[in-house]
């Protein structure tokens, strides 16, 4: 089974938030999300976007065992509010460049950024 991610950028999250600010009646729970994405798929768009700056770069899959999967209706949010153009993940990811430096790729494959070895080393595996 393919596991899901719901993502939205921190600019659309904040614009979500003024919205219901401005309600006299926000709905109790609203799942926000811009796109559900597979992993896999968010992953290629990710290597996509970095092509021309790292044309060497290849996906690994570490094949862990991740179970988890979120995949959010965001229905509601998109009938309260409408649609607009959600930041993208090439330009989030663009946005990111501008301020960490992509050159240092020694850090890429430090544990010490990556989800799921930080969690495994908290809980002893």
């Amino acid at each position: 089974p393919r596991a899901y991610r719901p993502l939205i950028h921190i600019d659309d999250l904040v614009k979500v938030y003024g919205l219901i600010l401005e309600m006299p009646n926000p709905p109790a729970v609203l799942n926000v999300s811009a796109q559900n994405y597979s992993i896999g798929d968010l992953a290629h768009e990710i290597k996509d976007t970095l092509s021309e700056l790292v044309p060497d770069l290849e996906l690994v899959d570490k094949k862990a065992h991740d179970p988890r999967s979120y995949f959010v209706d965001n229905r509601l949010m998109t009938g309260l509010f409408g649609e607009w153009d959600y930041v993208t993940i090439p330009q989030a990811v663009n946005e990111l460049i501008e301020h960490f430096p992509i050159t240092d790729r020694a850090t890429w494959s430090d544990s010490n950024w990556i989800n799921v070895d930080v969690y495994r080393k908290r809980i002893g595996l």
